[in-house]
């Protein structure tokens, strides 16, 4: 009998099959089905016989030898031949304590690794495209519940790879697994004390979450369920309770969606081992780190109008900012210190970088309302294609277009009372900003 060296996370049985050259043998191209020794299963040894090849069969499925397995646990098989044979096939199929299929196989590597499914729905997972490679590795999830004892049948064959049927080593065997117990959960309670930086975020408008390999490492705000830290009454404290297995676990906190909001840049992690229920008790960040970064507001021109929001907040905390226009101004945009326009929004919501922060409200001169509708201010055809015109009772120096995220697609020269604009736009809305000897008008333009 051969020695077998069995090294898995978990077991799942395989099948060597003898395989001729891709002008012999079917079986060299796939693995056949029903040949594993499984009962009611004939195997490959009713054709392939009289080899003398020696070696070890290696199945690594992790540390240890696992003999348990948990419920719909996939685990990852490399499978190893390590016989002195010019050529090797393997196939496995896996029964219940009622020889029905139990679990499934998947192929990781299409190129050397066949599955089939017969009509008694078992499934076989082997060779493909048999040649001197003698190593494979796919996978086998184990059941959604216990359905007891799961017998992994299989055989292998080490050929010789003359395309006939003689001087073919076969060996079949089996593995046994049995059920593993349910492991323990305990309830881990997560507190963490925001007062430390009350004064940088908004409880009524931050969310406080929590990930780490706790969740999977998940994207901050992607399982908003189980990662939201819900706020203590009116306290700033923000709780949250996942069930968790015994073991150790990194963690860390952020201030709303995505990365950018974690305690602290990088690592290192929280970490917490858990053996029983446990609560965990935290502060935001580290104690020896200084909160919050400034946000800057400026105003263009200077009595353009008012601006309100500034202040400092924590990294990724939601700034509500908001630019009012004085009397004969009106509001274009907010800007970064490099001109990048960062919204047209005259009230709005802006994430905390983690560094200080200015921005700029630009306002233009422009008519009141009333005055407005008694201009003689055209622009023609509203809505329009490739070209609009503009007509107006004063001299017009200058037309800007910009879409509604304020990038500006046209800056034009004019010195004309009336100008056509030939420029190609997308469907969609449009501003036009038309200086003239009398200040700035600015109108909507739609374009089909």
């Amino acid at each position: 009998m051969k020695k077998f060296t069995i090294c898995l996370l978990f077991f799942s049985a395989i099948i060597f099959i003898s395989l001729k050259s891709g002008t012999g043998d079917k079986n060299s191209s796939q693995s056949p089905t029903g040949r594993t020794g499984a009962p009611g299963e004939s195997t490959c040894a009713s054709c392939h016989s009289g080899g003398s090849y020696s070696g070890d069969i290696i199945f690594s499925m992790g540390e240890g030898d696992i003999t348990e397995y948990q419920p719909d646990v996939t685990y990852t098989i490399t499978f190893i031949a390590d016989f002195n044979s010019p050529r090797f096939g393997f196939s496995i199929t896996a029964l219940d304590e009622d020889n029905q299929p139990a679990g499934n196989f998947t192929v990781l590597n299409d190129d050397n690794t066949y599955k089939a499914v017969t009509g008694n729905n078992r499934q076989y997972i082997g060779h493909k495209n048999a040649n001197d490679n003698n190593e494979w590795e796919f996978e086998w999830t184990s059941p959604a519940t216990d359905v007891g004892d799961i017998t992994f049948y299989y055989v292998i064959n080490a050929a010789n790879g003359d395309n006939g049927t003689g001087g073919d080593y076969i060996e079949t065997g089996t593995y046994t697994i049995t059920p593993g117990e349910e492991p323990e959960i305990f309830d881990v309670t997560f507190n963490v004390d925001m007062s430390g930086v009350a004064d940088y975020f908004n409880p009524d408008l931050d969310v406080v979450y929590i990930t780490g390999d706790i969740l999977g490492w998940t994207d901050p705000g992607d399982e908003s369920e189980l990662q939201t830290m819900t706020r203590i009454g009116n306290s700033f404290i923000f709780t949250q309770t996942l069930q968790l297995e015994e073991g150790e676990y990194d963690y860390k906190y952020f201030l709303n969606e995505g990365w950018s909001g974690g305690e602290w840049p990088g690592d290192p992690n929280r970490t917490i081992t858990v053996t029983d229920d446990l609560t965990v008790d935290d502060d935001w960040g580290q104690p020896s780190q200084e909160f919050g970064f400034s946000l800057t507001l400026l105003i263009d021109p200077e009595d353009g109008g008012t601006v309100t929001g500034e202040a400092t907040f924590l990294a990724n905390a939601i700034a509500q900012i908001s630019a009012t226009p004085a009397d004969g101004y009106a509001f274009v945009n907010w800007s970064d210190e490099d001109d990048v326009i960062v919204s047209t929004e005259a009230e709005y919501n802006f994430n905390m970088p983690d560094n200080d922060f200015v921005l700029t409200a630009t306002f233009e001169i422009t008519n009141n309302v009333d005055y407005w509708e008694a201009f003689a201010m055209n622009i023609f055809p509203n809505p329009a294609q490739d070209q609009f015109t503009i007509r107006s009772d004063y001299l017009i120096s200058h037309v800007r277009v910009a879409d509604l995220g304020g990038r500006v697609l046209l800056i034009q020269p004019v010195n004309q009372y009336e100008t056509r604009i030939d420029i190609p736009l997308n469907s969609g809305v449009y501003i036009v900003s038309i200086q003239t000897t009398e200040g700035v008008f600015v109108r909507k333009l739609q374009v089909r």
